[in-house]
């Protein structure tokens, strides 16, 4: 749980940064798709599918890290990309 809490830091900060720019969109579409991963890491980590091994209540707790991890890594990505005024962003 303590390792989650970097990650969603990251994405609250970023989130309240696209809001100042008044573009309240992008943090809810980088949310939605930081979940979709979870569903398909929790069927592979917590069941064993593949050959790999069942990890049963830790394998959730891994799909929720790297789901969690995922929305930062996307929010960033799309910070650095976005252009205001014809200038890039300084990261």
């Amino acid at each position: 749980m303590a390792a989650s809490l970097v990650p969603y830091a990251l994405l609250r900060l970023y989130h309240h940064l696209f809001n100042a720019l008044d573009r309240r969109w992008a943090p809810l579409r980088v949310v939605l798709a930081g979940v979709a991963p979870n569903v398909p890491l929790n069927g592979v980590l917590i069941q064993g599918v593949g050959g790999l091994d069942s990890l049963d209540l830790a394998g959730a707790g891994i799909a929720s890290l790297l789901a969690t991890t995922f929305s930062p890594v996307l929010t960033i990505w799309l910070w650095r990309s976005t252009r205001i005024a014809g200038a890039r962003v300084p990261a």
